[in-house]
């Protein structure tokens, strides 16, 4: 039987309460630390101390590793997804993952380029927002742009945040240079940079990805009413596998209420992503190095 303390055992519940229970809790926290150590094996402990190689099932078998690494080769992931989207190309966009906030609902004509704003989904691939502007893009034989607006603050993010995101950036310019896709980092809030940029590039439609929070719903709104009229913006779910919009019309509040409604489109939304190809058109007007304001 656990020994308490006297001066413990017989606390009042006002006052040393949280003491009673720090004490209990220390007490089984050592207990179970004895017992692991008993369970543990006398033999196993002796070689751990001794630094001697354990014998048996735990050792793997010597070149099991070295065949499994013969067997895949250098490159053999990338090998994997570029067979899975060559097989997955012909895949189409369904409409329903993408919503007009505008007026407007066709690429402006006379205009120069396409432009996607990437938001919440920071990657060329597996991104359904850079597949549907891409397409917007090849129907109407136009460069497509690709921007990411940096703002100076966002929420609470540090500066460790911060880094890792601009590394992740930097893979997508790489990409989307060889790609053939112009990639521009605006440093600034959206709604000041962005309608600039469309003006300056003589965009003709913009695609941007959905995201619930309230601070980039109300990007997305200042950014809709500081667009032209006759610019359609264009918003895809890229982050649900079924669009929000889609899966309920209505705030739910538990877990069981929605879990029915996705199951029930799965078949219809849970498909393979169409690659993003090389684009053939070029926009003739290069962007600059760095960070942008235009």
């Amino acid at each position: 039987m656990t020994r308490l303390c006297y001066k413990t055992l017989f606390c009042t519940r006002e006052e040393n309460f949280s003491a009673f229970l720090r004490h209990v809790f220390r007490i089984r926290c050592v207990s179970a630390v004895k017992r692991f150590s008993v369970i543990m094996p006398e033999k196993k402990r002796n070689l751990k101390r001794k630094g001697e190689p354990l014998k048996g099932p735990e050792k793997l078998a010597p070149g099991r590793g070295a065949e499994r690494g013969a067997e895949r080769g250098a490159g053999w992931l990338q090998g994997n997804v570029a067979e899975i989207r060559r097989n997955s190309a012909e895949c189409k966009f369904n409409m329903k993952r993408l919503r007009f906030l505008s007026d407007a609902q066709k690429v402006r004509q006379g205009c120069r380029a396409v432009l996607y704003w990437m938001a919440r989904d920071q990657r060329v691939q597996d991104n359904w927002a850079l597949v549907y502007a891409q397409q917007l893009a090849l129907e109407e034989n136009l460069p497509l742009h690709v921007c990411f607006c940096l703002v100076p603050r966002y929420l609470e993010s540090t500066y460790r945040q911060y880094a890792f995101a601009l590394r992740g950036l930097q893979e997508v310019a790489k990409e989307c240079t060889s790609l053939n896709i112009q990639f521009h980092l605006l440093r600034g809030e959206p709604e000041l940079t962005l309608p600039g940029f469309v003006k300056h590039w003589d965009i003709g439609a913009v695609v941007t990805d959905f995201n619930p929070l309230r601070l980039p719903l109300q990007w997305t709104e200042r950014v809709k009413k500081e667009l032209p009229s006759d610019v359609p913006f264009i918003q895809v779910d890229a982050h649900n596998v079924v669009p929000c919009w889609e899966a309920s019309n209505k705030l739910e509040y538990a877990a069981r209420t929605i879990r029915g409604k996705i199951t029930k489109l799965l078949p219809e939304f849970l498909t393979e992503f169409p690659p993003v190809d090389m684009h053939p058109h070029v926009s003739t007007k290069m962007a600059k190095a760095g960070l942008q304001n235009s």
